[in-house]
């Protein structure tokens, strides 16, 4: 053949090609080879990188086509027992004798080795009897992640072999992060197939819902989302609701596309949507900072009627939060916290709406039910499994670590959900989420220009005076609205930093005096946002301005620097939240004086250069 020059190289009757990666129709000298021949060639190849060598092999060629030809059916897992089924399985269908029984597209192949739930002729098991999720232990994992997510599978039905572990992370498009300071940034459908992320934008409080399909490699947005908060599922998994916070409303979209409709619009004014659960029968519960009770609406919409209270907590400190509804609609899991307790002290409820009684069954929170009888739960950092009856709302054994390392630092973040199948999507600890952000610089003409300081959760920049210093409030936690955040000076021009408060709690509104040596910030260590003053060069010097009595956030001090702007007033409420007041600094005296106090809220007001006139929003 290879002394043919530039005639035919394969004739009737010549088999040309590397006998490894033959198909039978090559084999046999066949002249009807087409795609599916490709296809088998990459089954071979990829048989070959799982498990080390080719699916046939021999001392001779003759051998090796004798296996290809009249062999058994290769299978990856009988040699290498972490190949997953369904690789396994996708493996199986390219070889196929018959080119007809293989996959008629590379497309078809594709998708087989994404799907984890892909099956194809009789499964080959290797040893070891089938796991079940007990007391004492855990079915095996599926998983994946989006960018940072991992997902798994709890075996409801035991198969006649092993579950393989599988895990796989998922991108958000053009390198996307997850919208901070949500309560629900992510949604599995029933069936554990798709995924709904709440990604950020990267515009100020910009967000957009994203759909994860089985039968794609990428999460493709979802139109009609744009400013979504906090998501949740239909129970069919057709539809997603989302809260919307500047309107105070529920809406919903179909995740095939289709129009945005509102849920209801009641309830939520003033009071923050925190997290809901849509059972079966049309019902949808919700939490609320309006109450700390639960509340529920119709999902076909209506007025203020239609949402009311399910429950009444035993004392105001005490909130329901986390709903989450157990098969039939008629029960659902809730979480109980108080006011100070510690998370690993929050409690896990079993609710009857029937009765509106409720049982605590454990410490924990962000309760989901997986079927098959499990109860899942998180403490810290560490996912928990316990056996449960629905029906009773009793647990039937002692709760076990499922999965450790889940992303921590924000109380309001679930950063996990699992699918009533037992598929579990996480946000892992070391991963970022969106509230990590690049400082820029904007100058006249629009142009943005990184600043060379590392992506932390940052908040509030303010330049100095001189323009080569820059005050910003940095989050421990990792979000922006915590309560470990501390001020830190940025030399603009040495690319340094310096901390200038240590330890404290919202620490926002970093408010240089024209001078450039002091800094006054809102410090929240205190029911009352004290007004602090701190020396901008690090030294830890820390003046309190005593003003007790209302929260006060600071916003620009005046060119003399006797007179500071600052807006004040109660927090929670839809009108006259804030009010613009003046502190005047009168030797050692100081004396408040209101400016704009209106049925609006009125905020951040900041001085001209001449001192003669206030801007504000």
């Amino acid at each position: 053949v290879g002394a043919a020059g530039g005639g035919r190289l394969t004739e009737t009757g010549l088999s040309l090609g590397t006998p490894h990666y033959m198909s039978p129709e090559q084999a046999t000298g066949d002249l009807s080879v087409g795609p599916t021949t490709d296809i088998y060639a990459l089954g071979c190849v990829l048989f070959e990188a799982l498990v080390g060598e080719p699916p046939y092999t021999g001392s001779t060629a003759q051998a090796i086509l004798g296996k290809i030809i009249a062999g058994e059916l290769a299978s990856a897992t009988k040699h290498r027992r972490s190949v997953p089924a369904n690789v396994d399985a996708a493996i199986r269908k390219a070889l196929e004798k018959l080119s007809a029984d293989r996959f008629s597209g590379a497309q078809d192949f594709a998708r087989a080795l994404a799907d984890p739930g892909f099956r194809h002729g009789e499964p080959v098991y290797v040893g070891g009897e089938s796991t079940r999720w007990r007391t004492a232990g855990v079915a095996a994992l599926l998983a994946g992640a989006v960018t940072g997510t991992v997902v798994w599978t709890v075996a409801s039905e035991a198969p006649s072999g092993p579950v393989p572990v599988v895990r796989f992370p998922i991108a958000l498009p053009g390198g996307g992060a997850l919208r901070p300071n949500t309560w629900q940034m992510l949604e599995l459908t029933r069936d554990g197939r798709a995924l709904v992320i709440n990604a950020a934008t990267g515009e100020a409080d910009g967000s957009q819902l994203l759909l994860r399909p089985p039968e794609s490699l990428e999460a493709i947005p979802i139109r009609g989302t744009e400013g979504a908060a906090s998501l949740f599922l239909s129970p069919d998994g057709g539809s997603v609701g989302f809260d919307v916070i500047p309107d105070n409303a529920i809406r919903r979209v179909p995740l095939a596309g289709g129009p945005r409709s509102t849920v209801t619009e009641t309830g939520l004014a003033g009071g923050n949507f925190l997290a809901a659960s849509w059972g079966e029968g049309g019902r949808i519960v919700f939490s609320t900072g309006a109450y700390n009770g639960l509340m529920y609406v119709r999902d076909g919409g209506g007025g203020a009627d239609i949402a009311y209270t399910l429950t009444t907590p035993p004392e105001d400190t005490v909130v329901h939060l986390n709903p989450h509804f157990l098969p039939g609609g008629e029960h659902l899991l809730f979480e109980i916290r108080g006011a100070g307790q510690a998370p690993e002290t929050f409690e896990v409820a079993f609710l009857s709406l029937a009765t509106g009684e409720y049982e605590t069954l454990t410490n924990g929170s962000y309760p989901h039910y997986v079927e098959g009888g499990y109860l899942v739960f998180r403490r810290g950092t560490t996912l928990w499994g316990a056996a449960f009856d629905p029906e009773r709302g009793t647990l039937e054994g002692d709760a076990v670590p499922v999965l450790e390392g889940l992303r921590a630092g924000l109380a309001q973040n679930r950063f996990f959900t699992v699918s009533h199948g037992g598929t579990l999507a996480y946000v892992s600890e070391e991963l970022e989420v969106g509230s990590f952000r690049t400082l820029v610089s904007l100058d006249r003409s629009g142009r943005e220009t990184p600043l060379d300081f590392e992506r932390l959760p940052y908040a509030s920049p303010r330049i100095s005076p001189t323009g080569d210093r820059l005050a910003v409030a940095v989050q421990a936690d990792g979000s922006v609205s915590g309560s470990s955040d501390d001020l830190w000076g940025l030399d603009l021009d040495r690319s340094s930093r310096t901390p200038i408060t240590f330890g404290g709690n919202n620490r926002y509104y970093p408010t240089w005096t024209p001078d450039g040596l002091w800094l006054t910030y809102s410090d929240g260590a205190t029911d009352q946002n004290r007004l602090l003053r701190s020396a901008a060069d690090g030294s830890g010097r820390t003046d309190t301005l005593n003003l007790p009595d209302a929260l006060r956030f600071p916003t620009s001090w005046a060119r003399d620097e006797r007179t500071l702007a600052y807006h004040r007033g109660p927090a929670g409420t839809p009108t006259n939240s804030r009010d613009v007041w003046l502190l005047h600094v009168e030797g050692d005296s100081l004396r408040e004086e209101a400016l704009v106090a209106t049925p609006s809220n009125d905020r951040a007001a900041v001085f001209s250069p001449n001192g003669r006139w206030i801007a504000y929003v």
